[in-house]
């Protein structure tokens, strides 16, 4: 078992009471170690609540998460961040944050914690869910049936069901020992990523229409437009399981998924095979991430002129990557 610095871990323990903040759209890593703490928190005496910016979406709210949207913070000793490399990912949390002196971040992005009084950051970690994970192991905090569940779901979602590149032999170690703790996997997995509405399943059919390859097959881009979204009656929730459907294309080494927002705004999800970064291509428009899933925003632009510039500077990018077929000589 990997023992890591718990120092964050005892400050927040010492702590009267928590407040833990979320970026904004969280994902299942954001959320699921959120929560995890929030529990084992509780569990050792301290009071502590999980805020988000916005309501969450039908996929996040597997349970009664039991999450305070946005809230007041002033009766919280502490604000800790979770799964957030930048004070600005925390939306209209983000004054309370900066006026606020007890502050604490648990984070594996490149570059993030520095906005933090104590932080602990591994940009090497797979997941914040698995940090968390060694950090309640390594300080021999009991870990809870419902904070398995938590661990576990925070795990398999950011390592796309311990699919992608940054997971390690420990990852799997850490996966089993929350099944032993009473994480259901196979349910667990199938609340997660084996259900799909019949709205997302057509706006899949768009994005795959929308499709469109470069570089020889090694850079893929599709996108969605605000038109297409009024057609099917759907928003961002019946399309933020499609980020990496233009990477999953065999052949393709760097994709990026693009959705019109609001006119004049497009957001762009890059994703990536193992030796080709899109940190740097999100960077450069503002956003930020992993080096093989990250993201940006861009404004005053159309979709086709979005498509245009994130496809060429793809392609640059693509230049130091390897296909599926190529990594495993096929």
């Amino acid at each position: 078992m990997a023992r890591i610095d718990t120092s964050v871990l005892r400050h927040l323990l010492a702590s009267e009471s928590v407040a833990l903040l979320t970026h904004v759209n969280p994902d299942w890593d954001c959320l699921g170690s959120s929560l995890a703490l929030r529990e084992a928190l509780r569990e050792n005496g301290v009071r502590c609540d999980v805020f988000v910016d916005e309501p969450l979406s039908p996929r996040l709210s597997v349970w009664d998460t039991g999450v305070i949207v946005y809230g007041d913070f002033s009766g919280y000793a502490c604000l800790c961040c979770v799964d957030v490399g930048d004070p600005s990912r925390v939306g209209r949390m983000g004054d309370a944050l900066s006026a606020h002196t007890d502050t604490a971040c648990i984070d594996h992005h490149l570059g993030g914690g520095g906005f933090a009084a104590v932080s602990y950051v591994d940009a090497a970690s797979p997941a914040t869910g698995e940090i968390i994970f060694d950090m309640l192991e390594s300080a021999g905090i009991d870990i809870s049936k419902r904070t398995a569940e938590y661990l576990y779901c925070a795990i398999a979602s950011d390592t796309g069901s311990f699919r992608y590149c940054g997971t390690t032999a420990h990852t799997m170690r850490a996966a089993a020992r929350l099944m032993e703790l009473g994480a259901d996997a196979t349910a667990l997995c199938d609340a997660l990523f084996g259900r799909k509405t019949l709205r997302e399943l057509k706006m899949e059919g768009e994005a795959i229409a929308n499709l469109k390859l470069y570089a020889d097959g090694k850079v893929g881009v599709s996108s969605i437009s605000a038109a297409e979204y009024e057609k099917h009656g759907a928003n961002k929730n019946d399309t933020e399981a499609l980020a990496s459907l233009p990477r999953d294309i065999d052949g393709v080494v760097a994709g990026a998924f693009l959705t019109e927002r609001s006119p004049g705004e497009i957001r762009v999800n890059l994703r990536s095979r193992a030796g080709c970064s899109v940190q740097p291509v999100a960077a450069r428009f503002g956003g930020g991430g992993h080096a093989y899933a990250a993201g940006c925003t861009l404004k005053g632009v159309t979709m086709d002129e979005a498509v245009r510039l994130i496809a060429s500077e793809l392609e640059k990018a693509a230049g130091t990557g390897r296909s599926y077929g190529e990594s495993y000589g096929i």
